[in-house]
């Protein structure tokens, strides 16, 4: 029996666990694209196609040719029947590999929490992961199938957090939680969601350390502040951690765990008209100078620039997420950061690193 890997880095494995190597980038393109085929045989035409897309019909067919023979002459005597082919078609005999993505595709269908979570640690990279077989159709090809997975994971990381809630597996529901976020990472519902998992379980500080991160994620990559629906959740969090609830939230009798959610969302803050409960609370400034930043920039073309300035915020950013912090823009040569604000909420760390 064989075994392709196809999900992170292609690799064909034969008896013995023994790594067989196939040179030819085109031929383990070939193996790729026929094990995903369900074992349906593919005409000589359409493949030449696919991998040699540039060359004239009579070059790209011998081209095939050669890729075949050379993943025949890759694989063990015995197993080199892996490839069926005539005159007009290739295939592949799937009774003798084991393909990764069709087990992947099985735990899927199975659609229960144990199968799902067992597709979680089997889904560890995307399709294909760094696969360049030099050919536009391929690609193409490649990124369509890679689309479709992606979604069906989503779909099924959703199936798991609900099987996992209905369980009442709270540690089960944030982990499925985050492999949807590491699927979409900018599914801000998602991580509402999961700030919610995190409340439910009694981890505040987890749950504000995800708006946090969501907060800088939304600002590098879209320029945007979170929903309302996300900050009023974010000052429901607030009030529950000053208070010191001895419950998780979202925990009232009777309630079905959507309902407080949507209770959370909406709610209204319950401080009395006219109450003060402002707080005076230290606070941690991190100042970063990068001295000849701005010269530099200037010298650079502008979409260079740019580039750098983007990336420099970028790594600021997520440092001073992990962290609880709060990062202003880069200015000049200037990075600044604020650490210490949990307890505020709305627009008050901002106007804070703005004094700071």
């Amino acid at each position: 029996m064989l075994r392709l890997r196809l999900l992170g880095s292609f690799e064909l494995r034969g008896p013995g666990d023994r790594s067989i190597r196939i040179s030819a980038r085109k031929a383990r393109g070939l193996l790729a694209f026929l094990a995903l085929q369900n074992g349906v045989p593919q005409g000589r035409d359409r493949l030449a196609a696919l991998l040699w897309e540039d060359a004239d019909t009579d070059l790209a067919r011998a081209s095939l040719r050669q890729a075949l023979t050379a993943l025949r002459r890759a694989l063990p005597t015995r197993l080199q029947s892996l490839v069926e082919a005539d005159a007009q078609q290739v295939g592949l005999n799937l009774a003798l590999v084991e393909v990764d993505v069709h087990r992947l595709r099985s735990l899927l269908a199975e659609a229960t929490a144990g199968s799902l979570q067992a597709a979680r640690r089997l889904a560890a990279g995307p399709l294909l992961e760094g696969f360049d077989a030099r050919s536009g159709a391929f690609e193409e090809w490649a990124a369509a199938e890679r689309r479709v997975l992606q979604r069906d994971l989503a779909a099924a990381a959703a199936r798991l957090a609900a099987l996992c809630r209905a369980g009442g597996d709270a540690d089960g529901e944030i982990e499925a939680q985050a492999w949807m976020l590491a699927l979409e990472p900018l599914a801000e519902a998602t991580h509402r969601e999961l700030m919610a998992c995190y409340a439910r379980a009694g981890r505040y500080t987890e749950a504000l350390r995800q708006y946090q991160h969501l907060r800088t994620l939304l600002r590098r990559e879209l320029d945007l502040a979170p929903d309302p629906a996300t900050e009023a959740l974010y000052r429901e969090l607030m009030k529950k951690r000053r208070a010191g609830a001895a419950g998780p939230l979202y925990a009232m009798p009777g309630a079905e765990p959507a309902d407080d959610l949507a209770a959370a969302l909406t709610a209204e803050d319950t401080a009395p008209d006219g109450a003060d409960d402002r707080v005076l609370q230290t606070g941690v400034v991190l100042a970063l100078r990068l001295p000849g930043l701005a010269a530099q920039r200037r010298a650079l073309d502008p979409e260079e620039a740019r580039a750098l300035a983007q990336r420099l915020q970028g790594l600021f950013d997520e440092a001073v997420a992990q962290h609880g912090g709060v990062a202003d823009r880069l200015s000049g040569d200037r990075l600044v950061a604020v650490f210490g604000l949990e307890n505020l909420s709305g627009n008050e760390p901002q106007r804070a690193l703005r004094a700071a």
